[in-house]
């Protein structure tokens, strides 16, 4: 099992100081990668939590800088919502300075309201997201890129230097069965965070559905607090299990996913208390991730 660590770029907490301190931690304590979230401008009723937002990329880009050895992952980009050729020079831009680090998850988003202030259309977004990843790909692995769909065509062009990895993988987020059917087409599943057997199923329909070749992902909510409940509601009004408990506890918790097929847990701890975080990314490595990798 590896084991990655979001970074507070998001929520009242998010600071370029805590990024620089986390990313640090992060590569010193033995994870394996390092993650942000994405949001741009959100209706009011969002705004404690993604209200204030460092953006994803940018902010990985400042961690490639800071770090030599952690992934760099997006948990997750909205993809439907961005210009896929612009970002997809983004990250094959990422990936050449962080030296081939990068795991790009995309998804399929949630919020319309957001959505709407981006002219983006809500309805169409799992047709765009499909061929987003496309154009992704095209550009990133094609010495011509070409694409013809409903929503981008273009031939004859150019878009240099590549990715350093001849692959750079596409995790999808998301846990409807579109999600499930995308993600076995990428390579891996990023999915939120349920009871392990609720995603006991999912888990193996997308390691039936991909031959076993994707890997599977989860993004939890973590807090080393045995006082706090094992259940959030996010602000999409979905009930989530999150990673709670001392450690020993914690350790047991993700024991069960892992039986269940999870090889890849990504924690978000406290983001709006940055010594907190740390000394939870600390306890967790040395008294939980310890045992798995």
């Amino acid at each position: 099992m590896q084991c990655g660590v979001g970074l507070p770029n998001y929520s009242r907490g998010a600071s370029v100081q805590g990024v620089n301190e986390v990313a640090h931690a992060a590569e010193e304590l033995g994870f394996d990668s390092v993650w942000t979230t994405d949001h741009m401008l959100v209706p009011k009723e969002h705004a404690d939590v993604f209200g204030y937002v460092l953006e994803a990329v940018l902010t990985l880009g400042y961690v490639a800088a800071l770090t030599r050895r952690v992934r760099l992952g997006t948990s997750i980009i909205v993809l439907a919502q961005r210009n896929a050729i612009q970002f997809a020079k983004e990250i094959a831009t990422l990936d050449q300075y962080s030296g081939g680090r990068v795991i790009v998850g995309v998804g399929a988003g949630w919020m319309e309201g957001e959505f709407n202030y981006l002219k983006a259309d809500f309805h169409q977004r799992g047709r765009v997201l499909d061929e987003s990843i496309g154009v992704l790909r095209a550009i990133w692995e094609q010495d011509e890129p070409a694409f013809h769909g409903r929503f981008y065509h273009f031939d004859g062009a150019v878009s240099n230097p590549k990715p350093v990895q001849a692959h750079i993988p596409v995790w999808v987020g998301g846990n409807s069965d579109a999600a499930l059917r995308r993600a076995a087409r990428n390579d891996g599943w990023h999915s939120n965070a349920h009871n392990p057997e609720v995603l006991a199923s999912k888990y193996a329909e997308v390691k039936r559905l991909s031959n076993g070749r994707a890997t599977l992902s989860t993004r939890f909510s973590a807090d080393l607090d045995p006082n706090k409940s094992p259940l959030v509601t996010t602000s999409s009004g979905e009930t989530r299990r999150r990673l709670t408990g001392a450690p020993n506890t914690v350790r047991e918790t993700l024991r069960a996913y892992e039986q269940e097929g999870l090889e890849y847990p990504v924690l978000f701890f406290p983001q709006t208390d940055l010594s907190l975080m740390l000394k939870q990314m600390e306890a967790f490595a040395k008294e939980v991730m310890a045992s798995f990798t």
